[in-house]
Formats: C-alpha cells, sequence, structure tokens
C-alpha cells in the first residue's frame, strides 16, 4: 500500500513539473500570501550624512569600475564581460523581492509560489538599455549551449519574454507601473508584482526608511503540505521535531511574522525588528516575559564604554537539560557524579537560585573602558542557597589543586576583603602572572571581572557609591521614558569605541579608493574617510531596546547618523575583544595538540585489532567519531596509523565510485 501511495505521488510530481503547475497544494485563502517581502532605496540614500558623502561619491563610481575590468581581464569571457554590464546598471538602483504564495493563480507553476526581483529603472530609456543588455546575453546563451527550453513573448506581460521550464514560468522585462519603470525577472504563479508590498511596516514618524521588509512564516504551510505529501511514512519520524517548531511558532497556521524598517531621522539612525504572534511562544524562544526593574540600570557606571543588561532566566538551561533527558541523553548520571564529588547540585543550588537579570559592561570606572574593566553582573533569586552552594563549590576547587602536582598548589580560590567588601579571587602564589579573576556577592548581585579593582568599582557602584548610572545618561533616559517596560538595554559610546576602530575604516576607505581609481583615467574619489575629528564630533551613542508590545517583541536601534561612525565603533568594539579570542584561540590550539599527543598510545591497539581491519576491508568501519578519532591518529605520524586512514579513504573513494 506504501508503495502505491510512493509510486503516485512520484507520477503526480512530474506531471506537476512537466506542465508547470501546482495544483497539488490546496488553497487556504483566496488572498496571497507573502513568505519574504523586500524593499530598499537606491545607493545614494543609505548614507545620507555628509561625513558618509566620500564612501557614497566612490560607491558611484563602481559602475564604471566594472566596465573597465575587461581591460584589465583581456581573456575574460564574453558573459562575463556581459554579466558585469549588466551588475553596473542595476547595483545602485533601488531594488524590490518577494516570494508569495498565490493560491488563486497557479498556472505559473512552483506550486503556487511566486519570486519577484525588480530593479527601478527610472524612465523608459534607461530599462530599454538594461533590456538590451539582458536579451544579448540570454539570447547568446541560448544560441551557444543549446537552450532546452524555447525563448517566447511573453503572455502574462506583454514587455516581458518567457521561458516555460519543469519547475514554472520565468518571464523578464521591463514594465511600466504608476508611471515608473522596473526590469523584472519572475518565477512561478506571480499574481501581481506588488502582492505582499502593502504588508510592509509602516515608518514612525519623522522616519525616512532605506530598507523595509518581512518574512510571514504562516506562508509556508501550503510548501510543507507538499512535501509531506510526497514523505508519506517518513513524515511520522519527523512528526516530534515539526511539533516542536510549531510550538516554537516557525510553522503551522500560528507561526510568526517578523517585520523589520531600517531608516534615518533628522539628527540619528533608526532601525526596528517586530517579532509578531510569539507571546504564547515566549518560553519556547527563549524571550524574557518580565520587563527589568529600571533602577537596575544603576549597577552599571554613567561613563560606560559598552554595555547591556537584560532580563535573562538561568531556568532556559534547566528546561533544555530536561529535554536532553528526555531525548535519551543521560545527564542524570554527569550531574548524580557531580553531586558527589561536590555536594552540589547544579540544577537546584546554581541554576535554580542566580538569574533573572544579567549584565556585562566595560566602563572607565572600573578600569579604563577596555577590556580588562569588563565586568560581569547576574542577579540573585536564592542567595542564601548559592552561598551555600559555592562554599562547597570553592572547597572542592581548592582541594583539587592542591592535588594537581606543584603548579597546581600554587593556584587557590582566596577569600579576602577590601574595606568592607569581600573578594574572591584566583591567585597564583609566588607565579607572576599578570591575571586575578575576582568576583563578589552582594545581597542582590554576583559580580566578576578579570580584575579585582573593577569587581571593587562595580559593587561600589552598586551600592551607590559610585555615579548616577547609565540610566540617567541623556539618551538612554529619553528613550526609556517613551518606551515604557523594557526587556533589555544595549548601549555603546561610538566616539569612545571609535577611537579603536578608526584605523580600520580608514584603511578601508583607502582599499575603497584605490579600487574605484581609474588605472588609465583620472578618476579618483578623494578622500573617502573623513578626518577623525570631522567623524566623532558631537557623535550620538548607539542604544538598543528590547520591549513587548501587545503579542509581538521589538528589537529598536537608535545610533549615529553616519554609517562610517557606526562602522568605526562596531570595529572598536571587536578589538576590545581581540586579545580575548586570540587567547581562546592559542589555548585551544594547545589543548588539541596536547590531546593529539596522547591518544595515539591510548588508542594504537584500534589498528592492530584484527576486526578494525577486517572492518578497513569491508567498509562499514565509517561512522563519524571513529573517522574522528583516526584522523587525530593519522597526524601522529605512525606508519600503521597512516595506512589504516589510507584504507579508510580508500573504502570511502570506492563506495562513492559504486564499487
Amino acid at each position: 500500500m506504501t508503495s502505491t501511495r510512493c509510486r503516485i505521488a512520484r507520477r503526480a510530481w512530474l506531471a506537476a513539473g512537466m506542465l508547470g503547475v501546482s495544483g497539488l497544494a490546496a488553497p487556504l485563502a483566496a488572498q496571497p500570501q507573502p513568505l519574504i517581502v523586500l524593499e530598499h532605496a537606491a545607493l545614494a540614500d543609505w548614507a545620507p550624512d555628509p561625513r558618509d558623502q566620500g564612501v557614497i561619491k566612490a560607491m558611484a563610481m563602481l559602475p564604471d569600475r566594472l566596465r573597465e575590468l575587461r581591460h584589465d581581464f583581456p581573456n575574460m569571457p564574453p558573459e562575463l564581460n556581459q554579466a558585469f554590464d549588466i551588475l553596473a546598471a542595476i547595483v545602485s538602483s533601488p531594488h524590490r523581492f518577494s516570494v508569495v504564495y498565490n493560491p488563486d493563480e497557479q498556472e505559473g507553476g512552483l506550486f503556487g509560489y511566486g519570486l519577484t526581483f525588480s530593479v527601478h529603472k527610472g524612465e523608459r530609456p534607461a530599462v530599454r538599455e538594461l533590456e538590451r543588455m539582458v536579451n544579448r546575453i540570454v539570447d547568446r546563451a541560448a544560441r551557444e549551449h543549446d537552450f532546452p527550453f524555447p525563448i517566447r513573448e511573453g503572455t502574462r506581460y506583454p514587455t516581458h519574454r518567457e521561458i516555460q521550464t519543469p519547475a514554472g514560468l520565468i518571464s523578464f522585462g521591463p514594465r511600466e507601473s504608476q508611471g515608473r519603470w522596473w526590469y523584472d525577472l519572475f518565477l512561478g504563479s506571480v499574481a501581481s508584482p506588488d502582492d505582499g508590498f502593502a504588508s510592509l511596516p509602516a515608518s514612525p514618524q519623522g522616519v525616512t526608511p532605506i530598507m523595509r521588509g518581512l518574512v510571514d512564516l504562516k506562508a509556508l504551510s501550503p510548501a510543507l503540505d507538499v512535501i509531506s505529501l510526497f514523505m508519506g511514512n517518513a513524515r511520522e519520524d519527523l512528526e516530534p521535531v515539526l511539533a516542536q517548531l510549531e510550538e516554537m511558532r516557525i510553522i503551522g497556521p500560528r507561526a510568526m511574522r517578523i517585520d523589520f524598517l531600517a531608516g534615518y531621522t533628522a539628527d540619528a539612525s533608526y532601525s526596528r525588528l517586530a517579532i509578531h504572534d510569539v507571546a504564547a511562544a515566549a518560553d519556547a524562544l527563549g524571550l524574557p516575559r518580565e520587563a527589568l526593574a529600571l533602577q537596575d540600570l544603576r549597577i552599571i557606571p554613567a561613563d560606560a564604554v559598552y554595555a547591556t543588561i537584560a532580563r535573562f532566566d538561568l531556568s532556559q538551561i534547566d528546561r533544555m537539560l530536561d529535554e536532553l533527558i528526555e531525548n535519551g541523553i543521560d545527564v542524570d548520571e554527569a550531574l548524580d557524579a557531580f553531586f558527589d564529588e561536590t555536594g552540589v547540585d547544579l540544577r537546584r543550588d546554581v541554576l535554580q537560585a542566580i538569574g533573572g537579570t544579567t549584565a556585562f559592561y566595560m566602563a572607565d570606572a572600573t578600569g579604563g573602558g577596555n577590556l580588562f574593566s569588563s565586568v560581569i553582573a547576574v542577579s540573585f533569586k536564592d542567595r542564601a542557597r548559592f552561598v551555600s552552594a559555592h562554599g562547597k563549590l570553592a572547597r572542592a576547587a581548592n582541594d583539587a589543586l592542591k592535588n594537581a602536582g606543584d603548579i597546581g598548589r600554587r593556584f587557590q580560590i582566596a577569600r579576602w576583603r577590601h574595606g568592607d567588601i569581600e573578594l574572591y579571587s584566583l591567585r597564583a602564589n609566588g607565579l607572576p602572572i599578570p591575571l586575578e579573576i575576582s568576583y563578589a556577592l552582594t545581597d542582590r548581585w554576583l559580580f566578576a571581572a578579570l580584575t579585582p579593582q573593577a569587581v571593587v568599582a562595580a559593587v561600589q557602584q552598586a551600592r551607590g557609591q559610585g555615579d548616577a548610572g547609565i540610566g540617567e545618561q541623556a539618551h538612554v533616559k529619553a528613550l526609556l521614558a517613551s518606551r515604557g517596560q523594557i526587556s533589555s538595554v544595549t548601549y555603546a559610546d561610538t566616539a569612545r569605541l571609535g577611537r579603536s576602530g578608526y584605523w580600520l575604516v580608514s584603511l578601508g576607505g583607502s582599499a575603497l579608493a584605490n579600487a574605484m581609481r581609474s588605472p588609465d583615467g583620472d578618476r579618483d574619489p578623494g578622500l573617502v574617510i573623513p578626518t577623525y575629528r570631522e567623524l566623532f564630533k558631537d557623535a550620538r551613542p548607539s542604544i538598543d531596546l528590547a520591549y513587548w508590545n501587545g503579542d509581538a517583541f521589538i528589537y529598536e536601534s537608535h545610533g549615529d547618523r553616519s554609517l562610517v561612525a557606526q562602522g568605526a565603533m562596531y570595529s572598536g568594539l571587536i578589538m576590545q575583544f581581540a586579545p580575548a579570542i586570540a587567547a581562546v584561540g592559542a589555548s585551544f590550539a594547545a589543548a588539541f595538540k596536547a590531546s593529539q599527543r596522547h591518544m595515539a598510545p591510548t588508542y594504537g591497539w584500534l589498528i592492530d585489532d584484527p576486526h578494525t581491519r577486517a572492518a578497513l576491508r569491508t567498509g562499514w568501519f565509517i561512522d563519524p567519531a571513529e573517522r574522528a578519532v583516526l584522523a587525530l591518529l593519522a597526524n601522529t605520524g605512525a606508519s600503521q596509523i597512516d595506512a589504516a586512514w589510507d584504507g579508510v579513504r580508500t573504502q570511502w573513494e570506492e563506495l562513492f565510485r559504486g564499487r
């Protein structure tokens, strides 16, 4: 019976493909259902700030530079030359893109879905030139490559040309709409190229948009129905995964809709991303339900260079452990072993005892505003339970260090005081190691930092012995007053972080300028990046907020109006963490090399085992874990291990060749 259903499904698929129709998916509604819709303004409008005009001027030279590439590479294939001409003609224009399900217009195939890509070219002569370029490359490809599908005059739009393929109808060409000329590329069932665009989010008052878009996952349902038709009984194996995705509002009739908008006000940049229809799935998606207590922003100094504070509940990790247990992974055994060793129940005494609000910041007050001024703060849910667990963990760690040889015994977690502040620090007694990771437990917060000075300053700030806090910073205060309850706040000082990133954008500006200069002419964009003082004069900080608005979770960003200034800020933020990234990378590399040296004697018996040799001969000894072990062993240089690995590779080659 199953075999019969599969044969019927295969025949239905072939019939739908050859005819280019999609009657298999039953209509869900009379109205088109947008899946993806996106539109953006012309490239010149992306950076309206005067400080960005050097970049805009340079980018405006890109079409001419693309046309010159044929002289730089005289052996370039003609098709590639023509492709560069097309790219040069469209790269700086406004574009539209959409994927829409059309339940009542499925003649174009693709199971009722229609894809549209349109370039706005303004006047008729401009779009006519683009039309000639596209037709030239399409006709050449059809002549020289034995194109299997005929090109015909348009039936969907008289000004288009069409190609009927098994998947769906392709149409391309110019089109006039409300006095504006577009060049289109359509695939599948396109009822109207304007479908879905009316659903794009409206701009707030005072915001000029440069990009708007939406993703409505409800429109995936017809595609999933078609896929499930061909899966047959195999769908039953995926039911748990599909149920979880539906619970997370990723698929199904209650799936989420996401819309976004980016633009500018008179003195700032603005962007917003809204996730609709997710209030009931907040826990599954890890979205916070509760709002921040605004007084918690006082724990972050007002001179913070970068800061983020958010509602975050570690019970999410607790739920993840439950899911692992339900899926047959023996987490309890590891947790029980940890309890036997330390007397601490990780779930009850740690995960369920801390969390609720977390913060991270770098501030002048805690060490100069760089990486080593970083502070992490986590609030307590049950301080007494955590303090009890902490005492046991600290004793267990110190006991383990004492038994770790001569070097290990020099390390300890020391409990000490600075004035009335009690601290804990990881110390290396007698060794000149320039690091003293420290933390402190206050009445409400756990503070941790790379230096004891940062911890002391953080505790003093939380006690009200510092400044008024980041919440009193003028731009932050104004936004908080207008948004009500907030789930998270992220702050970045554009000018301060830009100090570390300016050199990177300056180099990038020189690279762009050199790339756009003509090798044989006088085309020159001049100074692309402004001077440091010009770029950061009166620069606005970047402030991101997250909050609930009914059933929608909103991410909102306000920043400096200059894209170059923002680029320098984010580059500077990355540079702050560069030492940590390098140190972690070096540590992993050293640990990997050490594991290689120790694995060969441990697993050397594998190579001499007769079952292993038989497995290598028959080819069934090919699962990822075993391949990983052999790969590690292969790097030890032992000839017998190299031979074994060669055997595995040979078996794979024979397998893929069908031997």
